[in-house]
């Protein structure tokens, strides 16, 4: 391909670079958290802040937040990025 569509070339880099971590944190029927760790997230907008975020239907944690209807999202700082895998490795099933 020799040309870039939507001209695009300039910013290609930032569709495809990896993104920070996100935590959604949800309930679960037991009030108990469940959080889940989102690569899959990109903003959408500033003002207001809005970030859209990519959760498989099959997940524990898509199905509560449809069921509940909310949840929190936390962006960690990287101190936090041993912690981070934990909550990345762990089932809430």
């Amino acid at each position: 391909m020799s040309e870039w569509i939507f001209g695009l070339e300039g910013l290609y880099h930032r569709l495809l670079s990896p993104r920070v971590p996100v935590i959604v944190v949800t309930l679960r029927d037991d009030d108990k958290p469940n959080a889940m760790v989102v690569a899959w997230h990109t903003p959408v907008s500033l003002n207001p802040p809005i970030l859209a975020l990519s959760i498989a239907p099959d997940r524990l944690t898509h199905r509560l937040i449809e069921k509940r209807g909310e949840f929190t999202l936390n962006i960690p700082s990287p101190i936090l990025l041993e912690k981070v895998k934990t909550v990345g490795t762990v089932s809430g099933k």
